[in-house]
């Protein structure tokens, strides 16, 4: 990252802690929502644009969205390039990464698509690119800027869910590396997988608030005597301990 981006991300106010760029008919209802939930559990303010309408510009409002989040999640499936509202949303992250300093993070997601396929827009990015080549024949500029794009992206290291499985594997590692992300604006924080199932087991509250307890505080094996009473810090019945922690800390 250059200076002026880094001196740029530091003084911006974000709006947004994620921005997500999907291919609605491919993901939203299944990868997508999963994801977004799993990122709303840990209290990471994620926008997702499920209101909008698109047509094939990209609506100013979103532009905005995409430059006051400090990082944005990219999801390419089989039809994210038939889409010119996605790829204008591609050009856009790819801009403000370059220019203020946002996390693209964690490098881009591969959905059921190989990624050198989009790196050589071949297959369905083929066949989507040829398509727009017709449609937008008077700019062919903005398309042979679209090509450089998705070529450039294809290049950044990130997740193919072709290689790890189960999506749930996959949905826990993003969130968690978006987590990490964020946490050095936390004077304390961890992140702690499968929280609801721990705390449903037998004295998994208590397990949990001692494993909680433990990475924020660095001390290892700790334990609680009184397993009855929290000594002032309450955990309610079914609260993430890493969301309480980035509760108490911003």
């Amino acid at each position: 990252m250059s200076d002026m981006a880094s001196s740029s991300a530091t003084a911006q106010q974000w709006k947004y802690d994620v921005f997500l760029s999907f291919r609605g008919k491919d993901t939203r209802d299944n990868f997508t929502s999963h994801l977004y939930d799993a990122l709303c559990h840990k209290q990471i303010k994620t926008f997702i644009d499920n209101d909008l309408e698109r047509g094939e510009e990209i609506e100013p409002t979103l532009l905005r969205t995409i430059e006051d989040s400090r990082i944005s999640v990219v999801i390419f499936s089989k039809n994210y390039a038939s889409s010119p509202w996605c790829v204008d949303e591609l050009v856009k992250i790819l801009e403000c990464k370059r220019t203020c300093g946002q996390i693209v993070l964690p490098g881009f997601f591969f959905y059921h698509v190989d990624p050198s396929d989009v790196d050589e827009q071949r297959g369905s990015f083929g066949n989507a690119f040829a398509k727009l080549e017709r449609n937008f024949k008077w700019k062919m500029d903005k398309v042979s800027s679209w090509r450089a794009d998705l070529t450039n992206a294809a290049i950044i290291s990130g997740w193919d869910s072709q290689v790890t499985r189960p999506e749930s594997k996959l949905v826990s590692e993003i969130a968690e590396a978006v987590f990490n992300s964020i946490s050095s604006q936390y004077e304390s924080c961890c992140f702690i997988t499968n929280v609801r199932e721990k705390s449903e087991e037998c004295g998994g509250l208590i397990r949990l608030r001692e494993e909680f307890l433990s990475r924020v505080l660095e001390q290892e094996n700790l334990r609680i005597d009184t397993p009855r009473s929290t000594h002032g810090i309450h955990f309610n019945q079914g609260k993430d301990p890493a969301q309480k922690s980035l509760n108490c800390s911003r």
